[in-house]
C-alpha cells in the first residue's frame, strides 16, 4: 500500500476507536478501542495514536482505583471500620498500566517533540502517578509541563493544569501562583476562577473566595 492509503487506514482505525471510547465504557469497549489504537499505529506511527493509548491507559487505572475504593468502603462497613489492604494482583495491574502509559506518552514525544500536547500527555500520567505516591512521579510531571509552557507559553490551560497538580501535593501557595500566572493570559477564565475559589476556602480566605465567585 502506497503511504496516503495507509495514513488513511490508520485514521479510519483511530476514528473506530474513538467512536468506541465515546459509546461503550464498559471494559470489552475499552479494550476494544485500545485494538483499534495499536491497529492505527501498525499503519502510521503518530503521536497522536501514543496519546489515544495513553489515555485508555489513565481511563483503565482510574476504572480500577474506583473499584479498589468501593471495595474498601463495602469492607470497611462489614469489618466495623478495619482498614483494608487492596488486592495485590490490582495494585501491580494498576502499576503495569502506569508503567506501560509511560512508554506511550515518551513515544509520543519522540515522535514529535515540538508538539506540546505531548508534553501535557506525559504529564497527566505522571501525575496520576503522583496520586499514588509513585517516587519521582510529581517531579516528572513538573518536568514535562515545563517542557509544554517552552513550546507554548500562552496557554492559561497549561498552567491551570500545574495548579492542580501542585495543589494534589498540598503546595496551595506554588498553586494560587500558577492560576495568577493562568489568570494573566485568560482573565474571565472560569475554570481557574473556581479553582482559586476553592484554594481559598481550604486556606480559611472565605471573604477572598467569596469575591472569586462574585467575578466568575
Amino acid at each position: 500500500l502506497g503511504l496516503y492509503a495507509k495514513k488513511a487506514l490508520a485514521i479510519y482505525f483511530f476514528q473506530s476507536g474513538i467512536k468506541e471510547l465515546n459509546t461503550n465504557t464498559a471494559p470489552e469497549g475499552i479494550d476494544l478501542a485500545k485494538t483499534k489504537f495499536m491497529k492505527a499505529l501498525s499503519w502510521d506511527s503518530s503521536d497522536v495514536y501514543y496519546q489515544a493509548l495513553s489515555e485508555v491507559n489513565i481511563i483503565k487505572v482510574n476504572k480500577l482505583i474506583q473499584e479498589i475504593q468501593k471495595k474498601a468502603v463495602e469492607n470497611s462497613a462489614q469489618n466495623s471500620g478495619q482498614e483494608q489492604v487492596p488486592d495485590p494482583k490490582v495494585t501491580e495491574q494498576i502499576m503495569a498500566l502506569v508503567k506501560e502509559a509511560v512508554e506511550y506518552t515518551n513515544k509520543a514525544v519522540v515522535a514529535d517533540p515540538t508538539n506540546y500536547y505531548n508534553y501535557i500527555s506525559q504529564a497527566r500520567i505522571s501525575e496520576l502517578a503522583a496520586s499514588m505516591k509513585i517516587p519521582n512521579a510529581y517531579e516528572g510531571a513538573k518536568t514535562s509541563y515545563a517542557s509544554a509552557i517552552s513550546l507554548n507559553p500562552y496557554n492559561p490551560g497549561i498552567y491551570l493544569s500545574l495548579a492542580k497538580l501542585e495543589a494534589s501535593q498540598n503546595k496551595l501557595p506554588e498553586a494560587q501562583e500558577y492560576i495568577g500566572r493562568s489568570l494573566q493570559l485568560k482573565q474571565n477564565y472560569i475554570e481557574a476562577i473556581f479553582f482559586l475559589a476553592q484554594i481559598q476556602v481550604n486556606n480559611g480566605q472565605i471573604k477572598d473566595a467569596i469575591t472569586s465567585v462574585q467575578v466568575a
